[in-house]
C-alpha cells in the first residue's frame, strides 16, 4: 500500500540507492524489500512463550525430526494461548492440553510428511536454491485425496519451510507464521484439534468454547476426517500418481550442504 511505498523511499534515502554501482541499482527494489521484510518480522513475530518452551511433548523417536515435531507442537499451542488471549478460545490453558493426544497428532503429520517422501537433507538444498516452497507444497498436494494430512499443505508447507529458516539462521528465534493468512489456517487447525479431541483433555471439552467466527466454506473442513472416508470418497479415482519431490534420491547428498549448517540428526 502507499504505507509500504512511503518506507521505500525513506529506505532509499538512507541507503542512497543512486550511489550503489550500475548493476546494482536494477536490484535495489529487492534489497529494500528484504530489508523491511526483516525489520517487519523483527517488530510483529510472535515467540513462542517461555511458558510453551518448557512442556515436554511426547517425542515420537521413531524418526529422527524430534525438532521439527517440537516445533510444530509448539505452533499449535502458542497459536492456541494467542486465540485465548484474544477472545477466540474461551476456557483454555495449558493445564488441560492433552499432551499425549496433541503429541499423538505431530507424529501423525511428521510421519505423513516422511513417509511422502519428505527429507530434511534435500529440504535445505531446496531452500538454499529458493525453490522448497514450490516443491514442498506441490508434493504434500498430490496425496490431498488420500491422507486427510495433505488437506493442511499449505500450512504444513509453511511450518516445515519457517522449521529450516529457523535452525539455518542462527539470529532468527522461533515463531508463528507472519503472514495473516497463514495464521487464519493455523487458527483453524487448532480448531479442527479442538473439535477432534487432541488439544484439551477429553473432561475439558465442554469447558472451551470457539468464539472466532468461521468461514460456512472451511467448517466442512474442521470435522473429523480418517483416510477410509477420503478413499470412499474416491474409489472410482483410478489415478494414483505421486508427485516426487524434483531429483529424486540423489538430490539426498550431505556434500551439497554448506558448511556452516550444522545438523544434529536427521533422516538420510
Amino acid at each position: 500500500g502507499h504505507e509500504k511505498r512511503d518506507w521505500h523511499k525513506i529506505l532509499a534515502r538512507i541507503l542512497n540507492v543512486q550511489s550503489f554501482p550500475p548493476t546494482c541499482i536494477p536490484k535495489s527494489g529487492l534489497l529494500l524489500n528484504v530489508i523491511m521484510e526483516y525489520f517487519d518480522h523483527l517488530v510483529t513475530k510472535v515467540e513462542f512463550s517461555t511458558n510453551i518452551k518448557e512442556i515436554k511433548m511426547i517425542i515420537d523417536d521413531t524418526n529422527s525430526l524430534a525438532d521439527m515435531q517440537k516445533h510444530i507442537f509448539s505452533c499449535y499451542v502458542e497459536q492456541a494461548l494467542q486465540m485465548r488471549d484474544s477472545g477466540d478460545l474461551e476456557g483454555f490453558s495449558l493445564d488441560i492440553l492433552n499432551l499425549n493426544a496433541l503429541s499423538s497428532s505431530v507424529h501423525d503429520t511428521v510421519n505423513f510428511l516422511l513417509d511422502v517422501g519428505f527429507n530434511l537433507y534435500e529440504a535445505i538444498k531446496l531452500y538454499i536454491e529458493g525453490s522448497l516452497i514450490e516443491v514442498l507444497k506441490k508434493l504434500i498436494k498430490s496425496h490431498e485425496m488420500s491422507n486427510p494430512e495433505a488437506t493442511h499443505y499449505i500450512l504444513l508447507t509453511r511450518l516445515a519451510y519457517d522449521y529450516i529458516d529457523t535452525r539455518l539462521k542462527l539470529y532468527r528465534s522461533a515463531s508463528l507464521p507472519q503472514s495473516k493468512s497463514h495464521r487464519a489456517l493455523l487458527q483453524f487447525r487448532v480448531i479442527s484439534l479442538l473439535n477432534n479431541g487432541q488439544l484439551v483433555k477429553s473432561e475439558f471439552l465442554d469447558q472451551v468454547k470457539v468464539k472466532k467466527m468461521v468461514p460456512r466454506n472451511v467448517k466442512e473442513t474442521l470435522n473429523h476426517l480418517d483416510k477410509d472416508s477420503i478413499q470412499a470418497g474416491n474409489e472410482d479415482d483410478s489415478s494414483d500418481e505421486e508427485i516426487k519431490v524434483k531429483g529424486g534420491e540423489d538430490l539426498f547428498n550431505p556434500s551439497s550442504i554448506p558448511g556452516t549448517v550444522v545438523l544434529s540428526k536427521v533422516v538420510v
